[in-house]
């Protein structure tokens, strides 16, 4: 394939033009009053989503170079999703933002690496706020108002999701379905959840809500990788006979078995899915322990086995339904009334009674509670299809927001925490004046997320913002058009998801402000 090589300023408009392309169809998604983007998906079928990665990861632009910088800002929404699971749409407008701003600077000749240093500065000094700023999560209330803001006002899922979070205990898990029965429920299960995801997105079995998710299926733990696909080729045949499922948890598989796999997988002769678990020594094998037993499956360590020839079928174990996305896999009715499995939670309570290090202790509480907290199953219900499939989006991103408001409080929400942010940005007077510009690029970018709330609303930006004053507590809340405390409104927001937004928007501005030499392919057709 041809190379194209851009240079400096002919090379960043064109990146940018791509980053900007991108920022206004995600961004069109944002706040209560956000549209929904419709897509026209790989199999030619029409989706509606106001969910920042999921409209991100539809989108390939025909120019490259703007494709390389649409691309550029969805590895930054990636991170924020594989981090918290919420504020991807927040990570773009403030990238972007960022990254204009930044240019304007640059052409006028200011040096690249001065500018970072004043935004690498400001970013560390805004999360130092937010985290001054925060107030914890003091009840239900508290946790309604997370949901609702994250859930687009959505009173009936917001009021599950709190309900689910006090049936699952501190460490909740939340496992979202489609119901049959046309009414929205809760139901306590037992279930088992790691953060490790599918090595193949070749393994999604639902498009619509990218995982792959088998009922009943044969599985396989090991800490070996799969070299050969001989060596998992006897189990492949007998499952296919029966045309049931097959999923291995293990230490990763060789090319040549993907490639494999994902023929058998395309052509219709396998039910596979494959997770590769995460962890070096102790720590993965305990962690692949912990999977064997919750599914009642034989452990295959290298430590006895060279390879996976020697595996018969009582070896395997299963579960009600395992499902597995991007980033983690849930077992759902395993494994957990047999002997071994309380004999193996027994054992790890009393390991944690004898441990003395602090940093091992938690590990093994973390192990004790993943295995004994259980799940609990939310049914959502939605007049049509396609709005069953948005309101389970708008309910993930609900559940990673009331995660990170636990872990690390709230503040106020609709983009006001970054807005009231910059007054102690403009405190900052570095004698350099070109990090004092960069500091200048960050203060002019916080207003960004706001000022796209409001304009979504339909309302000019400008006359709203001059009528702000520093009050940390209040705002203009966008939903009814009023200005209010809006702490007590109920309009709050994690900081876990706003710091870590920001952090992986100026990550990724700072590699495109830094860049002078764009390379791409050509096609040759």
């Amino acid at each position: 394939m041809k190379k194209k090589i851009d240079y400096d300023l002919e090379g960043t408009l064109k990146v940018l033009k791509g980053a900007i392309l991108l920022d206004r169809a995600i961004g069109s998604t944002y706040g209560p009053k956000g549209r929904n983007v419709l897509i026209k998906d790989d199999m030619g079928r029409i989706r509606f989503s106001k969910d920042g990665k999921k409209v991100g990861d539809m989108i390939e632009l025909v120019d490259p170079m703007e494709n390389m910088g649409a691309k550029l800002l969805k590895t930054a929404v990636d991170k924020t999703a594989k981090q918290v699971g919420d504020g991807t749409t927040t990570t773009v407008i403030l990238a972007t933002a960022l990254f204009i701003n930044a240019i304007r600077y640059s052409t006028a000749g200011a040096n690249p690496a001065s500018l970072l240093k004043g935004i690498q500065l400001a970013v560390t000094r805004v999360k130092e706020h937010l985290t001054e700023c925060s107030k914890p999560i003091l009840g239900n209330k508290d946790l309604i108002n997370v949901a609702l803001v994250a859930s687009n006002g959505d009173k009936e899922l917001a009021d599950l999701l709190v309900e689910a979070i006090g049936e699952s205990g501190e460490n909740f898990s939340v496992h979202l379905e489609k119901s049959v029965g046309g009414e929205s429920r809760i139901e306590k299960t037992n279930g088992f959840k790691f953060e490790d995801g599918f090595v193949s997105r070749h393994y999604i079995t639902d498009i619509e809500r990218q995982v792959c998710e088998f009922e009943s299926p044969a599985i396989l733990v090991t800490d070996l990788k799969i070299q050969s696909i001989s060596e998992i080729l006897p189990l492949l045949e007998e499952f296919s006979a029966k045309n049931k499922p097959f999923v291995i948890l293990c230490d990763g598989l060789d090319e040549s078995v993907l490639g494999a796999l994902t023929r058998n997988i395309g052509e219709g002769n396998i039910k596979f899915g494959a997770v590769k678990v995460s962890g070096r020594g102790n720590r993965q094998q305990e962690k692949l322990e912990d999977i064997a037993i919750s599914t009642g499956s034989k452990f295959i360590s290298k430590q006895f086995h060279k390879d996976l020839n020697s595996v018969h079928l009582e070896d395997l174990g299963t579960c009600g339904k395992i499902v597995i996305d991007e980033y983690s896999t849930l077992i759902i009715d395993g494994s957990t009334k047999s002997e071994s499995y309380e004999s193996h939670v027994e054992n790890l309570k009393r390991r944690l009674n004898l441990t003395v290090q602090e940093e091992d202790k938690e590990d093994l509480r973390t192990r004790i509670g993943a295995l004994t907290n259980g799940l609990v199953k939310v049914e959502l219900a939605a007049a049509s299809e396609s709005e069953l499939i948005e309101r389970m989006e708008r309910a993930e991103d609900a559940i990673h927001a009331l995660r990170g408001a636990l872990e690390e409080g709230v503040v106020v929400g609709g983009g006001h925490a970054y807005f009231h942010a910059k007054t102690v940005l403009q405190r900052l007077a570095p004698l350099d004046q070109e990090i004092a510009m960069g500091i200048k690029i960050v203060i002019d970018a916080l207003s960004a997320p706001l000022t796209r709330l409001i304009s979504n609303s339909g309302k000019d930006p400008k006359g709203i913002l001059g009528k702000l004053d520093n009050q940390v507590d209040a705002g203009y809340n966008v939903q009814i058009g009023e200005y209010q405390n809006l702490y007590v409104a109920g309009i709050i927001d994690p900081v876990k998801t706003l710091k870590l937004a920001l952090d992986n928007a100026s990550s990724i501005a700072g590699l495109l402000i830094s860049s002078v030499c764009f390379v791409t392919e050509v096609s040759e057709s």
